[in-house]
């Protein structure tokens, strides 16, 4: 199911995890590719550059699949046994279950078990999802899959597929309201939550109580909160229509909204069959137009990037018009400056990063996968060694460590988990020099 795929990736509230037998610990040296680095004292393995370095604090048994919001814990997944087992970082094994999945609440104080532990495609499966303390007491047990937290909110969400119906709960396990469809997590103000129905091709927004206070017709992917939270930009087919929070519709554009700027004052529209990207006002007067879809403004909204996915190509404009940049490789991600941008070729296997105007500044082997911004770190993976790679944004490679890295950092920063795909293990990383 599409809507799966897209829920997983846009859940930002929850920490999904599973969980392990407990073992003994060592301090070990990381096992990597890298010539940059030299072995110091205590099996420490340091970066030539920037005192960068990571510390093998131990390795336990399964797949790992996050870290709780603490950081203190970890989970595993045991694929032979299909158990699901929760650690510390110092190595005591804290639970273990059988078929089922955890989602810990973002002030981890509770967790919520969902069994059967992975999503099947068949919408006929019966899920139970468990409101439980961290200790282990069950507070409730209701039926539903995909359960959410809201974040700094003493809510869960789950979701029933059959019915197209999500279920609010408190943490007394206690059901609130019943939402239509299932939680997108994506919110206009600061007390709203989203859902969107497939059965009805509607977005609904609620309060925090479960109240609905309006609805939007529109396709899956085209939600585009505008910045003052009072409007929102929902597309469907090749139309964007213009929305206040309480449902009235206020414009229709054509074409496909695919940004807002960040003043609020334009939208860029984008049309598949021309490849072409037009930025309206809101009165619906044509601004600028584009090559490619205009996926993304600079924070100072003086720049526009888009992506030919035909040719593999970015450009960046000014607001506009002007051509800037072209740049071989697909958009990914600015730097929190907002005047570099990072591109990957899928062709070559590589990450550039170039300043706005087209300089060239480092190459990075591999596919983008995220930043560390607070050290200026980048991760890929390299798809033919199935490995992920560290590099200092200046291009040099810190290590080179099995397996795909993303989200494998813990919430604190301080650790890492890897997970080489053989032997069945995770090892856990201390990070220095990374703050």
């Amino acid at each position: 199911m599409s809507f799966l795929l897209l829920q997983n990736s846009i859940r930002v509230f929850s920490t999904f995890v599973l969980v392990t037998v407990s073992q003994v610990y060592w301090v070990q040296a990381v096992t990597v590719r890298a010539a940059s680095y030299e072995e110091g004292k205590e099996g420490v393995i340091q970066a030539q550059a920037g005192g960068f370095s990571l510390e093998k604090v131990g390795s336990f048994p399964g797949e790992f699949r996050s870290f709780a919001p603490d950081s203190q814990r970890f989970a595993t997944h045991v694929g032979d046994t299909d158990q699901t087992r929760i650690f510390d970082v110092n190595g005591a094994e804290l639970a273990s279950f059988v078929d089922t999945s955890i989602t810990f609440a973002p002030n981890g104080q509770v967790m919520a078990l969902m069994s059967p532990g992975t999503l099947r495609a068949s919408p006929h499966v019966e899920y139970t999802t468990r409101l439980m303390t961290l200790d282990g007491a069950e507070i409730a047990s209701f039926s539903g899959s995909q359960p959410s937290f809201i974040f700094n909110e003493q809510r869960l969400i789950t979701y029933n597929e059959a019915e197209d119906i999500s279920r609010l709960s408190n943490f007394e396990g206690e059901a609130m309201a019943m939402l239509e469809g299932w939680f997108y997590g994506l919110a206009l103000g600061p007390q709203d939550l989203v859902t969107y129905s497939d059965t009805e091709a509607k977005y609904y927004l609620y309060d925090f109580d479960g109240t609905e206070l309006a609805s939007f017709p529109g396709s899956i992917e085209g939600w585009q909160p505008m910045p003052d939270g009072q409007q929102v930009l929902v597309s469907d087919a090749n139309q964007a229509r213009l929305f206040d929070r309480n449902g009235a519709e206020q414009a229709t554009y054509p074409g496909f909204g695919v940004s807002v700027a960040p003043n609020g004052q334009a939208i860029a529209t984008y049309f598949r069959e021309e490849n072409i990207s037009r930025l309206l006002n809101l009165d619906g007067e044509e601004i600028a137009s584009y090559v490619g879809s205009a996926w993304n403004f600079t924070p100072n909204g003086q720049y526009v990037i888009t992506v030919s996915y035909s040719d593999e190509t970015t450009r960046v404009y000014t607001f506009d018009g002007a051509e800037l940049a072209v740049l071989p490789g697909v958009f990914l991600e600015l730097t929190p400056d907002g005047e570099r941008i990072i591109v990957s070729s899928y062709e070559n296997a590589t990450t550039s990063l170039y300043t706005l105007d087209g300089t060239e500044l480092a190459t990075y082997q591999g596919l983008f996968i995220e930043t560390w911004p607070e050290c200026e770190i980048v991760i890929t993976f390299l798809p033919e060694e199935n490995s992920s790679g560290l590099y200092s944004i200046e291009g040099e490679e810190l290590a080179i460590l099995p397996g795909f890295l993303f989200r494998r950092r813990s919430p604190g920063g301080e650790m890492l988990a890897v997970y080489p795909n053989a032997g069945s293990q995770t090892d856990l990383y201390r990070i220095h020099g990374c703050n």
